[in-house]
């Protein structure tokens, strides 16, 4: 009797650790275009272009990465209303002078190469909260990389695909034009 009792509590342990308990998943903020309204949003490198820091291939915090064709100065609005949690200035790593914006359940943006003198909107820094499409930033080419913005979403620090964006999706490819979809 022994024996058939130290085996049933055997199999019981064993089938307590297959036990699948359902996490909570949570939903993505509705992302916006980071320009104003009615101006086009040239990508000039999508994460499936193949470039070291976007595809996965090298660096997996910038997987899902998207660079938009700004010149120095264009204004940079909020994808989504947040905590501003980061407002550096330098190098930061090859990031430049950067906005992070915290939007809650894991999720932050981030806003990188900003212009070198007066990067961010008069008012934003560490702290503000921001709402979406608010001026938060002019795009630029800290430290040392030709003018664009480089934005990105994570989920608990991990790359987030970022789409939709303005009921717009496709943003892996180099070139696309988010406004029209025409390359």
């Amino acid at each position: 009797m022994k024996l058939l009792s130290a085996g049933v509590g055997a199999v019981l342990i064993a089938s307590v650790g297959f036990v699948n308990v359902p996490r909570t998943v949570q939903a993505a903020p509705a992302l916006q275009l980071p320009r104003p309204t009615g101006e086009q949003h040239r990508i000039w490198a999508g994460y499936t272009y193949g470039c070291v820091t976007h595809g996965g291939t090298g660096y997996e915090t910038n997987h899902y990465a998207i660079d938009f064709a700004f010149s120095i100065g264009q204004n940079v609005s909020a994808t989504v209303g947040g905590t501003v949690i980061i407002a550096a200035i330098g190098n930061n790593q090859g990031a430049g002078n950067y906005l992070a914006v915290d939007h809650g359940g894991g999720f932050v943006s981030r806003y990188l190469h900003l212009r070198a003198t007066s990067p961010f909107a008069p008012g934003v820094g560490q702290g503000s909260v921001v709402s979406q499409g608010q001026l938060i930033g002019y795009s630029g080419d800290t430290p040392t990389v030709d003018a664009h913005l480089h934005f990105d979403l994570k989920l608990n620090g991990g790359a987030y695909k970022p789409e939709p964006m303005s009921s717009i999706s496709g943003f892996g490819w180099y070139g696309y034009s988010a406004e029209s979809g025409i390359g």
